[in-house]
């Protein structure tokens, strides 16, 4: 799962991808010469992968579309990042690590960071016995070296792809506040009669303006009010205070295929 971000950013303000990926249709908007070494420097950092798509080098890491994930494994990953920018790019992508954290620990994972690769890292120093945090400096120190050699210093070339963009695009972009405002879908009140009792009658021309209006035409139309007489509506038991309170902390639910914790769930979603 990726979202869009509603906040105070000037209209059209986009994150820039941290490894400086851009969409595909940015090549007409550089120099020529930057076109060219970015198209060398995918060459030369995948190698023989560099004959493939970059759709095809995802389904390479993937491992397809198995159910069960039969991609490269994470240390593998974590190895191949520190061979080339390229491939830095590539095995930061957001699906593989999502894919990581469900296959290792299904529904009950615990959203760290801002990331799936952030959750999944959290996840394996607590399967490790904390070895970071409980002084195996030499992993540290390791880990560290790896990431930095896989930065380097020097400003990254560009790497044009809409394959490794579209996931940080749909995660990052940016939805101002008044395209979201103005609604242009007209409502209806779905409540019979609004709580009055209603004769035979009435329901007939209710049920014709519906038809007429929206049905026949194939419309859309918000009703509202509906469950609005509802105890868990109108006694507002379906808050998340709420049903905090009230569900079992073990007690999990369905969600997209996975069992989840209500707690869990939230946590994941509050920090989306």
């Amino acid at each position: 799962t990726g979202s869009g971000r509603v906040g105070a950013a000037p209209p059209g303000a986009m994150r820039p991808h941290p490894l400086g990926v851009l969409p595909e249709g940015n090549q007409y908007l550089v120099p020529a010469d930057v076109v060219a070494k970015s198209a060398k420097a995918r060459h030369d950092g995948l190698g023989n992968f560099a004959a493939l798509s970059d759709v095809l080098v995802m389904r390479v890491l993937t491992g397809g579309d198995a159910e069960e994930f039969l991609g490269v494994d994470p240390s593998t990953l974590g190895k191949l990042a520190t061979t080339s920018k390229a491939f830095q790019a590539f095995t930061h992508h957001e699906d593989l690590w999502k894919a990581f954290v469900l296959h290792r620990d299904r529904g009950g994972f615990v959203w760290e960071g801002s990331s799936w690769r952030e959750t999944f890292v959290a996840g394996a120093a607590r399967d490790w016995g904390r070895k970071m945090e409980a002084g195996d400096d030499g992993a540290k120190n390791r880990s560290e070296k790896n990431i930095d050699s896989a930065r380097g210093s020097a400003k990254p070339l560009p790497i044009f792809s809409d394959a490794l963009y579209l996931r940080h695009l749909a995660q990052h972009r940016y939805l101002c506040k008044e395209w979201l405002e103005k609604e242009t879908i007209p409502r209806m009140d779905g409540r019979v009669g609004a709580g009055e009792d209603v004769d035979g009658q009435k329901m007939q021309e209710m049920q014709k303006h519906f038809v007429e209006t929206f049905e026949a035409r194939n419309e859309p139309v918000i009703l509202t009010g509906a469950c609005s007489d509802w105890p868990c509506v109108s006694q507002k038991l379906w808050t998340f205070g709420k049903l905090l309170e009230t569900v079992p902390h073990a007690k999990t639910f369905s969600v997209g295929g996975y069992r989840m914790r209500l707690r869990d769930w939230r946590r994941y979603r509050m920090r989306l």
